[in-house]
C-alpha cells in the first residue's frame, strides 16, 4: 500500500509546473502566434470572394380543398368529380433531385450573364469554366496537369464548341464539368414542418448569383409543372378530340334525320316510319355521346386547373450587398490558434515524455526544444 501511495504523486502532472515550464518559452509561442497570422492573411486574401443569394417559396397547400369547392358547381351540371379528388403531383422530397439532373443543368448553358460593373457579358457556360477566379495554390498545383492536357492536345482537332450541340446520351468533358462545378453552386434546402423550400445560388459576381437564383427558381415552377400536368393536359386533349368527333357525328346523324323528314313530307308508309324511328333512335344514342363527352372535357378543364401548382414567393432573389466567403476574420483566428496551440501542444507533449521517462522537467531546455 505504502508503495502505491508513492507512486501516484509521481504519475500526476503538476498542472503549475507545466505551466510554469510553458511560460519559459511564451516568445516562441508569440512567434508561432505571428506565423499564424501571416499565413492567415495570405490565405485569407488569396481566397476569391463569394456571393450568396437564397430565395424562398412556398408551394401551394390543400389543393383537394379547392377541388371540393369545385365539385358542388361541377355537381349542378351533371359533372362527377370524384374521379379526380385525388390530386396528382409529386413531392417536394424531389426537387434537389429535379434540379441536380442534368437535363434540368444543361438548361444554364445557353444564358448570358453580365457582372455587376457592367463590363463584362459572358455566357453562363464561359463563365463557369473560363472565368471563375480560384487561390493561388490550386493554380501551381493544377498547371501539371494543364501542361499535360495541352501536350496530349497537340495535333488533334478543336471539338466544336460545347452549346452548339448537346447530346444528353454522350456529353462532352466540359458538359459534364459544366453540370459539376454548377450542381456544386446550387443549394436546395426543403422545411417539411413548414413547407417552405430554399434556393441558394453562390457565384463570384453578387449580380451573376442574384440571375442565378431567379432562373432556378423560374425553371423548376416550369419543370414541376409541366411534370405535374402532364397526363392531366394528355386526356384533356384526347376528351376534346372525342369530344369534336362526337359533335361531328351528331351532327351528321341530325342533319340525315332532318333531310329523310323533308323529303318524305307528306308520305305516309310503315316502313318509312321505321326509318324515321330509326335514325331518331341513332339521334339520340349520338346526343348522348356528344353529352357525356362534352362533360368529360369540363372534368378535365377542371382537373388541370386543379393540379396546376402554383408557388408564393416569400423572399424574392436580391442582389447581395456583402460577399458570404471567406470569412477573413475567422480564417486568421483560425491560424493564428494553430500556430499558437500547436506549439504549445508540442511542447507539452515533450515535457509529458520527459515526465514518463523520469528525466525530469529540468533538462528540456528551450534550445533542445527548438533544435527537435
Amino acid at each position: 500500500m505504502d508503495e502505491n501511495n508513492n507512486k501516484n504523486p509521481e504519475t500526476e502532472i503538476d498542472l503549475i509546473d507545466l505551466a510554469k515550464y510553458l511560460w519559459k518559452d511564451y516568445k516562441l509561442v508569440l512567434k508561432c502566434a505571428g506565423i499564424g497570422f501571416v499565413v492567415g492573411i495570405i490565405v485569407a486574401f488569396s481566397l476569391p470572394k463569394e456571393y450568396t443569394t437564397t430565395v424562398k417559396l412556398a408551394p401551394e397547400g390543400g389543393g383537394n380543398n379547392r377541388l371540393s369547392n369545385l365539385a358542388g358547381l361541377a355537381g349542378l351540371a351533371g359533372i362527377n368529380l370524384n374521379s379526380v379528388s385525388e390530386k396528382d403531383g409529386i413531392n417536394s422530397d424531389i426537387y434537389p433531385d429535379v434540379i441536380e439532373s442534368t437535363p434540368f443543368l444543361l438548361e444554364f448553358m445557353d444564358m448570358t450573364v453580365t457582372t455587376q460593373d457592367g463590363e463584362n457579358t459572358y455566357s453562363f457556360y464561359d463563365y463557369m469554366l473560363k472565368e471563375q477566379k480560384q487561390a493561388w495554390w490550386k493554380s501551381v498545383m493544377g498547371s501539371p496537369m494543364k501542361l499535360i492536357a495541352w501536350i496530349r492536345s497537340i495535333g488533334k482537332e478543336k471539338q466544336s464548341t460545347p452549346n452548339d450541340t448537346i447530346d444528353i446520351f454522350n456529353l462532352t468533358p466540359a458538359q459534364v464539368a459544366f453540370t459539376s462545378v454548377l450542381k456544386s453552386r446550387i443549394l436546395f434546402e426543403p422545411d417539411k414542418k413548414s413547407g417552405i423550400i430554399s434556393v441558394t445560388a453562390k457565384m463570384q459576381d453578387p449580380l451573376i448569383s442574384a440571375v442565378i437564383v431567379d432562373s432556378t427558381i423560374q425553371k423548376l415552377q416550369r419543370y414541376i409543372t409541366d411534370y405535374k400536368t402532364k397526363k392531366a393536359r394528355y386526356d384533356l386533349l384526347i376528351n376534346q378530340q372525342l369530344y369534336e368527333q362526337a359533335k361531328k357525328n351528331y351532327y351528321a346523324i341530325e342533319d340525315d334525320l332532318a333531310q329523310m323528314k323533308d323529303r318524305n313530307r307528306g308520305l305516309k308508309s310503315e316502313a318509312l316510319t321505321i326509318k324515321i324511328e330509326r335514325q331518331q333512335n341513332e339521334r339520340d344514342l349520338a346526343y348522348t355521346i356528344y353529352n357525356q363527352a362534352a362533360q368529360q372535357v369540363e372534368v378535365s378543364k377542371l382537373k388541370l386547373q386543379e393540379i396546376t401548382p402554383i408557388y408564393t414567393i416569400l423572399e424574392p432573389a436580391r442582389v447581395p450587398l456583402q460577399e458570404s466567403s471567406p470569412n477573413k476574420k475567422m480564417i486568421i483566428l483560425a491560424f493564428i490558434f494553430l500556430g499558437a496551440f500547436g506549439i504549445v501542444g508540442y511542447k507539452t507533449m515533450l515535457y509529458l515524455f520527459a515526465e514518463s521517462k523520469g528525466k525530469g522537467k529540468e533538462t528540456i531546455t528551450s534550445d533542445a526544444i527548438q533544435n527537435n
